[in-house]
């Protein structure tokens, strides 16, 4: 199912399946409803790669005052040419599954804070790093790379098509990547929550789980 496709469904159940601005405000609302299930979910079954979204993003070279001011002598720094979008909040140490190139190789992940030390490590001096800081990730010890590949949980999953590459974005037609048995609380969350007032007092919804379909009684 598609945000747009789960979006009218639910503009339906308000009796208002021609209300573009309504369908827009609740497409919001599914995302902010979805982050907050997944966070839930993993912390109660763990991380499940149905929430996962893997993309592509271009890399730029970064001197050090634009690089945050690294203060580092023995690494060269790649940036992410664009912000990338938001993670879910996660109580993990990182919330990435991957950062790595794009045939596979995981980067390792280090914290702003520890990176001066890295230099000096004599077995992992030279070993491909990043940190995520202020919405950007920085590659350190490589700058020929010209892409990068990221796979994690987004708050909102069609924010990639702000920055992702032709092969690895969202359509209209992309299926939401959520699974199916959160949609009946979403749907229930948000005809109770935000849009209750809009909901006929005399119409009951109910949400058949085998068919995922939000019906007015």
């Amino acid at each position: 199912m598609t945000r747009g496709q789960f979006a009218e469904r639910i503009a339906y159940a308000l009796n208002e399946p021609l209300n573009i601005p309504l369908i827009e405000n609740i497409k919001f609302s599914i995302n902010a409803w979805r982050a907050m299930f997944i966070r839930r979910d993993i912390q109660a079954n763990g991380m499940s790669d149905v929430f996962l979204q893997r993309f592509y993003v271009d890399l730029i070279k970064v001197d050090k005052a634009d690089a945050c001011d690294f203060e580092l002598d023995c690494t060269t720094i790649l940036r992410t040419k664009f912000k990338i979008p938001k993670p879910v909040r996660l109580k993990s140490d990182s919330s990435f599954k991957f950062i790595g190139n794009v045939d596979g190789k995981p980067f390792t992940q280090v914290e702003f804070e520890e990176m001066k030390y890295t230099c000096y490590n004599r077995f992992t001096s030279n070993e491909i790093r990043f940190t995520y800081i202020n919405d950007y990730i920085y590659i350190f010890n490589n700058t020929k790379l010209k892409k990068l590949s990221l796979q994690y949980i987004i708050e909102d999953p069609y924010s990639i098509n702000n920055i992702c590459t032709e092969d690895s974005c969202l359509n209209d037609e992309s299926e939401y990547p959520m699974p199916m048995d959160m949609i009946p609380q979403i749907i229930s969350g948000i005809l109770s929550g935000e849009f209750k007032i809009m909901n006929p007092v005399n119409q009951e919804v109910t949400v058949n789980k085998e068919t995922q379909e939000t019906q007015g009684a």
